[in-house]
């Protein structure tokens, strides 16, 4: 929810303005939370990153699957000590 938001213009700011906003009180309070409604009401989506190869999807009343073709680019940064040993996995290329 948080991305759409911030969006400031295209397509995040429209679904930002009409279908979050007016049914902001109304969001689900986890992930978890937001995948078993999406099982239960067949006019609810829930958008979250990776849910659907995780445990989540262990525990849910129902099978979902992800929107084929479909990608959200999501930008990471990882801050490690200059000797990390973690710092070779990061910098695999």
């Amino acid at each position: 929810m948080f991305s759409f938001q911030r969006a400031t213009g295209g397509i995040e700011t429209a679904v930002f303005k009409k279908l979050i906003a007016p049914y902001k009180k109304d969001q689900p309070a986890s992930n978890m939370d937001g995948l078993r409604r999406a099982c239960v009401d067949y006019k609810y989506a829930y958008f979250g990153l990776n849910l659907l190869n995780t445990d989540y999807s262990l525990s849910l009343p129902c099978q979902l699957v992800p929107v084929p073709e479909t990608t959200y680019e999501v930008p990471w940064a990882f801050i490690v000590y200059k000797n990390s040993s973690y710092k070779g996995l990061i910098n695999w290329r």
